[in-house]
């Protein structure tokens, strides 16, 4: 609704009036400032307000109020020619009858439509919650939009090609979360350097090398775009990257931007973060991001330029007697995959206590070779129980409430579907596991009619906010009744997630839709 959406809550504490009252109340202010042009047998647009019905619960009775009201409040009606205008108390009344019905009306017939998660909250609730760092959103069709936010649920439609990727998606996390090893991977140091090549050719072009060994790029062109070719990143991962250098023929820091890049068609090029080395100090910065694999870094001079560059290429110049600031670079390594929980999150959160054993191969030895890939088994003395308990846990997260045997149950059976079938416990375990996160219970907010409950004021207050299911704080407070029974801790809970990391997520969000 347009106006009447925004003050709607302005009237909510007045005392409510019969639909029959709100009209007899205004009779002499519509006879007096508005039957001239809709009354008395004047038409004008269509519109007779003395013939129409003051029963709101009719959808096209109650627009033409709305539009009425909207009007009157915005004093396009009377039209500006007209000089007697509405007074103040007369508006008063309008805004204290007809507003007032038109807000009881709406809360009568107002429902709450079921809305899906859009693509990027999928992606934060799944990442969130299994501890992995997948770009799921791409793998979804584009979200619907209405009113250019891609929240609202009558614009997020669901198709087959939805459900296909769902599935998708699920077991791609499954796959992801779970370990592939006994013990945690050690991280590799890698050293990344430009290819001497490309050195060799530019020295005394674009870049100056100095006695202590350091390369001196005075903007971000030249050197195939700064591009680290020899090293790089042989696994998906978290890695930490160190930089050393310092500004060069300057008496103020240069600041730096370091990023990773690949040469694989249609790849990003995440930005790890940016630096700022001082002058003459050979300084080392260090700095953790993703990279996927086989992505190198690339490291540029941020805010510099120079502008005697394409002069000076022109009259086959050195770059030798250039006086303006550079970024001396001397060393750069990445270090990685790091693994800061193992088994991770979601590792457990699947599992749990579930006794799970490496298969020893045949031949002891195969072990050592760098091929070599663990096989996994799980031990199970009563295995419908640890199924049911692992499946409840599982279900508890996708479901973000309690779960009955009744929700249980298909998913009790699938597992044992996909067991008669002679799938493994893992392999079950993971087939039920995407058919909870491609639900309707997790992809669909399910909120009962009327006042919302905790827990759908804790899954509305973390979507807006951080744009992903409620953590287990959150949770807690709403299976405790509290958001509702205690304002003091909704809003407790409020500020706390605006001091989240995650609210910029909601400020990238909001800003690109607005």
């Amino acid at each position: 609704m347009s106006r009447f959406s925004w003050i709607a809550f302005l009237f909510l504490g007045l005392a409510n009036l019969g639909a029959k009252d709100w009209k007899n109340e205004l009779s002499e202010i519509l006879e007096f400032h508005c039957y001239d042009c809709h009354g008395d047998g004047a038409k004008k647009g269509g519109l007779a307000m003395d013939e129409l019905s003051n029963k709101l619960d009719d959808p096209a009775v109650f627009v033409k109020w709305e539009r009425i009201y909207d009007r009157a409040l915005n004093g396009e009606m009377p039209p500006k020619k007209i000089k007697d205008r509405p007074t103040r108390e007369e508006l008063s009344l309008i805004h204290k009858n007809l507003g007032q019905a038109l807000v009881t009306q709406h809360a009568k017939d107002k429902g709450t439509v079921l809305r899906r998660l859009n693509r990027r909250e999928y992606e934060n609730a799944m990442n969130d919650l299994f501890g992995t760092d997948l770009k799921l959103e791409e793998m979804l069709p584009e979200d619907g939009r209405s009113h250019e936010f891609d929240v609202v649920g009558e614009a997020l439609g669901v198709s087959m090609t939805h459900l296909q990727r769902y599935l998708d998606a699920a077991g791609m996390v499954f796959d992801a979360a779970i370990a592939k090893t006994t013990e945690a991977p050690k991280p590799k140091l890698i050293e990344c350097t430009y290819r001497e090549s490309e050195v060799k050719r530019e020295v005394g072009k674009t870049l100056k090398r100095l006695e202590d060994g350091a390369l001196v790029r005075f903007s971000a062109s030249g050197l195939s775009g700064g591009h680290l070719r020899e090293g790089g990143a042989p696994k998906a991962g978290i890695y930490r990257v160190r930089v050393t250098g310092y500004a060069h023929q300057s008496d103020k820091p240069v600041a730096v931007s370091v990023s990773g890049v690949s040469y694989a068609a249609g790849s990003e090029t995440p930005q790890i973060g940016f630096a700022s080395f001082p002058p003459g100090k050979p300084t080392t910065v260090e700095m953790e991001g993703w990279l996927e694999p086989k992505y190198m870094l690339r490291i540029n001079p941020y805010g510099i330029f120079d502008p005697e560059h394409y002069k000076r290429a022109k009259d086959g110049k050195s770059i030798k007697n250039y006086k303006g600031p550079g970024f001396a670079f001397l060393s750069a390594t990445m270090e990685g995959p790091l693994v800061k929980e193992f088994p991770s999150r979601g590792h457990k959160l699947i599992f749990g206590d579930l006794d799970r054993r490496e298969i020893e191969p045949r031949n002891p030895k195969d072990k050592k070779k760098s091929y070599y890939k663990p096989k996994f088994v799980i031990s199970s003395e009563n295995e419908s129980a640890d199924a049911a308990k692992a499946i409840k846990r599982l279900a508890a997260f996708a479901f973000r409430r309690p779960v009955t045997d009744g929700d249980l149950a298909p998913y009790l059976a699938l597992f044992k579907k996909e067991r008669e079938k002679e799938e493994s416990f893992e392999g079950s375990l993971r087939t039920v596991f995407t058919a909870l996160f491609s639900s309707p219970h997790f992809l669909y907010l399910r909120e009962k009619p009327g006042r919302l409950d905790d827990l759908a004021l804790a899954n509305r207050l973390s979507l807006f906010l951080s744009r992903t299911m409620p953590e287990r704080e959150l949770l807690s407070l709403a299976y405790q009744g509290k958001l509702t029974k205690d304002p003091g801790a909704l809003r407790k809970e409020t500020e706390r997630l605006l001091k989240h990391e995650r609210f910029d997520r909601f400020l990238t969000d909001f800003t690109e839709s607005w």
